[in-house]
């Protein structure tokens, strides 16, 4: 099997008790069947550590106070400690690991909802890519075709991200979204080939198509007022159909923005203007968010569209929260910024069925087009 690895993947070691967001609190932990049988089996014997254990009918572990059941007072697992890592449930074995399989191709990462991994997304290091082959013979059914024209297309923006940075960000990313746009038209449109999608990136990759574009959209981004607008728009669908709901008290902080920003324009404007040199100073972060994203999602989920939509719109609640919270204390320093960006992504990213629900509703309403989605983006 070939294996492509972020480099994100090698370096992660989970910190356990040290931890400020342990994934073992706060969320459904879900038990496989085979894991299931053993741990009832323990129970059934009298195994004392298994005496508060028991699962609901979706097959997730039934938390005590919000946490789990194994979980010890100094933040480690019970179960790790007196059986080893190899009773855990695949949830917990994989956690924060994300692999991939495409053919003979499997993609391995790790998720910014966890601490240590959004430690690395706010790093200052590019992410970098690992290739390794070994014996083993697995593959799962693929279309080369696609799987191939979409890699080209990921090729091609992480090096506009990482190596074209003569040209400014909100540029490059209007062309990393216009080409994901009209790939996802291509496969729509069942035109979806190689040879297409490599003249596509060729004209995209072409210095003067590039600083054409960047030059014209960045005209367009100094309009704050159609930015408000579009970003209030947004939210309006996604809290409309409850499709994006991250925590109680950062939900009702945004909704309270949103809402006084649509009646005082002013107060965006005053707010935008001092958070964009925060921004400014973060410009890596945006670079490797994306490159995060389109690795993970790389492929076309069964509505054809790949979920890069959902993407901004998560970044666009990271960026809202942080700039809240700037403006409260006048600064955001690193561990706050990775607090925010772990609440967001550990409630919008563990879910692929509702992640492509939302991605669906932001489609259905008004945002298809590229040009109001990355109207909302605060880089």
């Amino acid at each position: 099997m070939k294996y492509l690895m972020m480099d994100w993947f090698g370096k992660f070691k989970c910190i356990g008790g040290t931890c400020p967001a342990t994934c073992c609190a706060g969320w459904g932990i879900a038990i496989d069947d085979k894991t299931r049988e053993k741990y009832d089996g323990l129970k059934e014997a009298g195994d004392e550590l298994f005496a508060r254990y028991s699962c609901d009918e979706g097959g997730n572990v039934q938390l005590l106070g919000k946490k789990c059941p194994f979980l010890t007072e100094d933040g480690w697992c019970n179960i790790v400690n007196k059986y080893g890592e190899e009773m855990l449930s695949n949830t917990c074995k994989i956690y924060p690991r994300v692999s991939n399989i495409y053919g003979d191709v499997n993609e391995c990462t790790v998720k910014i909802s966890c601490p240590v991994v959004a430690e690395y997304l706010l790093s200052e290091e590019e992410i970098t890519f690992i290739y390794a082959e070994d014996e083993k013979e697995e593959q799962k059914e693929c279309d080369y075709v696609v799987y191939d024209g979409y890699s080209h297309a990921r090729n091609y923006i992480v090096d506009l991200l990482q190596e074209y940075r003569q040209y400014p960000l909100t540029g490059r990313l209007f062309c990393m979204l216009d080409v994901n746009y009209k790939l996802e038209q291509l496969y729509k449109g069942g035109q979806f080939t190689l040879e297409k999608v490599d003249t596509l990136l060729a004209m995209f990759g072409d210095s003067q198509y590039l600083e054409g574009v960047c030059s014209q959209v960045q005209e367009l981004n100094k309009n704050v007022e159609i930015k408000r607008k579009s970003i209030i728009e947004l939210f309006q669908v996604l809290f409309r159909n409850d499709a994006i709901l991250v925590d109680r008290q950062m939900d009702s902080e945004l909704n309270t923005y949103l809402q006084s920003i649509e009646r005082n324009p002013e107060i965006f404007y005053r707010d935008y203007g001092a958070f964009s040199k925060f921004c400014g100073e973060h410009e890596r972060v945006y670079e490797n968010y994306f490159i995060y994203q389109y690795f993970i999602h790389i492929m076309p989920n069964h509505n054809k569209e790949l979920t890069w939509r959902m993407a901004v719109a998560e970044l666009c609640y990271i960026q809202l929260t942080a700039m809240i919270a700037w403006k409260k204390e006048k600064q955001l320093d690193t561990i706050q910024y990775r607090d925010i960006i772990v609440s967001v992504a550990k409630r919008l990213e563990h879910n692929d069925e509702k992640s492509e629900q939302r991605n669906r509703f932001i489609i259905e309403n008004g945002f298809e087009d590229i040009a109001p989605l990355w109207m909302c983006l605060l880089v």
